[in-house]
């Protein structure tokens, strides 16, 4: 497998930085941004090859230092007790709710796997009335079980039913914390009798590909 270098662009202007697209790079979008003299940087994850592409067309291409990388990817990872905190769950600790207000701080990363994992048990024993754990059938290609929660009360075999599924693709971060906190928010809304009425049996399965959503969050792989 070819070795990738994550990398920081120098485009001179901005026309320079659109015409990045016509190499069909793995490029970050939401880090290009404006730098000194109208120039234009954006980050990526380049081969070699790629690399030596860009610098012969008039790109400065700066290989960032794994160290670095790894700070930075380590502070992006949140942990199940700071998700609950922000959902504004209550923690088996603690005797009342936390706030729900919306001045509330969000969590200051993504969960990982295992945070997936313990979110989906926490689910299936805080909400048991209303959510069903599933195990799936197969393991990832790292030998990883993968589990998606039912929520619903109905039991009819024609019942209609919501398939949600997230963290198909590597670093698709945001999906399985969203799907997540759609349940939680459900099951909260339930137990506070302000639900909503379907007469659907939604299905999610927050992470896919768990071995690609884990090999995403290791220390150097951002």
């Amino acid at each position: 497998m070819e070795r990738k270098f994550f990398v920081t662009i120098v485009a001179a202007n901005r026309r320079a930085l659109l015409n990045l697209a016509d190499y069909q790079l793995d490029l970050f979008q939401a880090t290009a941004k404006a730098a000194d003299n109208q120039e234009f940087t954006i980050e990526g994850l380049l081969s070699l090859a790629q690399i030596e592409q860009l610098v012969m067309a008039g790109y400065h291409v700066m290989i960032q230092d794994e160290s670095s990388k790894r700070a930075r990817a380590t502070q992006q990872v949140s942990g199940l007790q700071e998700w609950m905190r922000s959902m504004g769950e209550k923690r088996p600790d603690e005797e009342r709710p936390i706030s729900t207000d919306i001045s509330a701080a969000l969590p200051a990363g993504y969960l990982t796997v295992a945070d997936i994992e313990s979110s989906l048990q926490y689910l299936a024993a805080a909400y048991s009335s209303i959510c069903q754990l599933i195990q799936l059938p197969e393991q990832t290609w790292e030998h990883r079980t993968s589990r998606a929660i039912k929520l619903g009360k109905g039991t009819e075999v024609k019942r209609p039913g919501i398939l949600l599924l997230g963290g198909v693709h590597a670093r698709e971060l945001v999906n399985p914390d969203l799907l997540l906190s759609l349940a939680l928010k459900l099951c909260q809304a339930y137990k506070a009798g302000t639900g909503l009425k379907f007469g659907t049996n939604p299905t999610m399965l927050p992470v896919f590909n768990k071995s690609s959503t884990h090999w995403t969050c290791l220390s150097s792989r951002w």
